[in-house]
């Protein structure tokens, strides 16, 4: 349609001045193109509206010159009567189209705004309302003609409604969110969404919807605070799980808290000695070297003054009922009425530091209370139920954390006394081990007989192999297993020594990797050395015969098994003498400890003897 506009137009033009000239000069009737020139002017009134008045002004202008060229001067004055005739049609024409499409709008907007069930208004340019719903009226009070300033105001000018409505009405659609006062005189937060109107005879109006989302925004921001709140739940129980949280943990958390719920000052007091001494605060400065304080006895007054400070367990049972759905603790928001109505007479130290919120919640292990924790505002009604929920919740970590204090400081200390108590009976039972050693070693003495001391002597060896063991127990911080490489490298010298074996005959060479053994395996593997290389020293190597001797110690990780091979240069062993049933006392006590320590053993006697043992 919007095409066909103008060529209909420039149409319309043509067929006027053609009327003009053909009843005038070629018809030569005057009184027909009178009457045909109101339907095009009428037609270019309906398509061009008010600019139907430059139409008429070169209707005129034709007119009076055909009245000019066609010599009748006499028409000039019917001619200016017939243009204002014509003017007048013209203009009625547009004026009566331009209202029936206001009309025909105003009835189609005011279906759609009657239908929606949001508060809608259109407005002017100059924000004066055209048309609004019934739910617009109800919640502002002002309907049509009204305008929009009364419950906008300066937000038309200082905040961003004033450009969401320019660009509106520059024909794009655009958004804002802002609180105004409804009819109730509730401050509530809406969104408006602005529409520009689509046609020519609109285009500069806007429709608002405005949506109430308090609620939805409430809830928003009720969930963002959950979300805060576990982020800081999460970093306690970090800070809570750190392997060195103790009381130094406790000022992180309270700072933590104090920072992201905006409270005053924050403390904790802890029993101590029969009393409660304050362990840790956050907050502001001022408020917290309040905390830190304890009440003067100028300040305090008589016995069962109320302070916060210096709060003690009998005065939480005497005030746990103030103004709370909460019965476990105390809590006020208004601390100068609840000093008129207190049970106690209120410390004036409590007013000096400009308190108006505060609460006291205990720290209990148990059914016992072993601390409170203090909360202080200066600003009236800091807390809420959720607020004090959450503040609960925090108590109960701090409850576990302590918990968890005192008992790993309980379990240091029997680990303490057990280690003490097994490190005394290692030592103990290498000493009367030694007495042992020292009572045969004085028997040995006393002998003439050469293979009675040999024996006592064997005996010896064996009792202090065992008391080596605890001797290495008792020295190291483990009471469990020993390094056995490091046994075995103590070991060997004390056998050659007590053999008397010459360094410059028989070279020993020593290869034990750090190997840890527990005490089961650690004993009976000590025997199993000592008997081998006490047969070794024994036998190996008669009148002063030279040769070495090799022990080492492995471990194969692939196999998950360890190897003791001990290797000698020596004689070997005689053709009447086999392993172990057709050896001595010393065979068969290999094979014995073998056993003990599920190992497998694999002899060899040509040029020396060879023992392997994996276990």
């Amino acid at each position: 349609m919007k095409k066909l506009k103008v060529p209909a137009i420039i149409f319309l033009f043509a067929l006027i001045i053609f009327l003009i000239f053909f009843f005038r000069f070629v018809y030569n009737y005057d009184i027909i193109v009178t009457h045909l020139l109101y339907i095009p002017v009428i037609l270019i009134a309906f398509l061009w509206q008010y600019r139907v008045i430059y139409a008429i002004l070169v209707i005129g202008i034709a007119l009076l010159i055909s009245d000019k060229t066609s010599g009748y001067d006499s028409l000039i004055i019917n001619d200016i009567i017939r243009i204002l005739l014509l003017m007048f049609a013209g203009i009625f024409v547009a004026v009566m189209r331009r209202y029936i499409l206001l009309f025909s709008s105003y009835k189609k907007y005011k279906d759609i705004l009657f239908a929606v069930q949001e508060p809608m208004v259109i407005i002017n340019s100059s924000f004066s309302i055209f048309l609004s719903n019934k739910n617009f009226t109800a919640t502002f009070g002002i309907g049509r003609k009204e305008n929009i300033s009364v419950i906008f105001g300066d937000i038309l000018h200082d905040d961003g409604l004033g450009d969401a409505l320019s660009i509106c009405f520059n024909g794009a659609e655009s958004l804002y969110h802002g609180r105004f006062t409804t009819t109730g005189g509730e401050s509530r937060l809406f969104e408006v969404k602005c529409y520009p109107i689509g046609d020519n005879e609109w285009k500069r109006h806007a429709i608002l919807n405005l949506r109430d989302i308090t609620e939805e925004s409430e809830a928003a921001l009720k969930q963002k605070r959950i979300l805060d709140r576990q982020s800081i739940v999460i970093d306690i129980l970090e800070l809570l799980n750190k392997k060195d949280a103790g009381l130094s943990v406790i000022h992180e958390i309270l700072g933590l808290v104090a920072e992201n719920t905006g409270i005053g000052a924050i403390g904790l007091k802890l029993e101590s000695d029969d009393d409660y001494k304050l362990y840790s605060s956050a907050g502001i400065t001022v408020l917290t070297d309040y905390l830190r304080a304890r009440c003067a006895e100028h300040e305090s007054g008589p016995e069962g003054c109320f302070c916060i400070r210096s709060f003690s367990l009998e005065q939480f049972v005497n005030h746990t009922d103030a103004e709370s759905a909460f019965p476990d603790f105390f809590w006020t928001n208004d601390f100068d009425e609840f000093a008129q109505t207190c049970k106690g007479r209120a410390c004036r130290c409590m007013p000096a530091a400009g308190i108006k919120s505060c609460a006291v919640i205990p720290v209990s292990s148990g059914e016992e209370i072993t601390g409170f924790f203090i909360l202080a505002d200066r600003r009236k009604f800091f807390f809420n139920n959720e607020l004090l929920e959450f503040y609960e919740g925090i108590v109960q970590s701090i409850s576990i954390a302590l918990g968890r204090v005192s008992y790993q400081d309980h379990l240091k200390q029997i680990i303490d006394e057990k280690e003490l108590l097994i490190r005394e009976v290692h030592h103990r039972v290498k000493n009367n081990m030694q007495v042992i050693t020292s009572l045969i070693s004085l028997q040995a003495s006393r002998q003439t007989d050469e293979e009675v001391k040999s024996i006592l002597n064997e005996c010896q060896n064996r009792v202090r192999t065992m008391a080596l063991v605890h001797e290495k127990l008792y020295s190291s911080n483990n009471y469990t297993s020993i390094n056995f490489g490091s046994y075995i490298n103590t070991l060997v010298p004390l056998l050659m020594n007590s053999y008397r074996i010459s360094k410059d005959l028989v070279t020993v060479k020593i290869t034990a990797e750090d190997i840890q053994l527990d005490i089961n395996t650690a004993i009976p593997l000590a025997q199993l050395v000592n008997e081998i290389l006490s047969n070794v020293f024994k036998h190996a190597f008669p009148s002063d015969r030279t040769g070495s001797v090799e022990v080492a110690l492995t471990r194969n990780t692939a196999l998950g098994i360890n190897i003791l091979n001990i290797n000698d240069t020596g004689i070997g062993l005689g053709d009447d003498v086999s392993f172990p049933a057709g050896g001595n006392l010393g065979f068969q006590l290999i094979q014995a400890l073998i056993r003990q320590i599920r190992g497998r053993v694999a002899f060899k006697s040509a040029g020396g003897v060879s023992i392997q043992v994996e276990f």
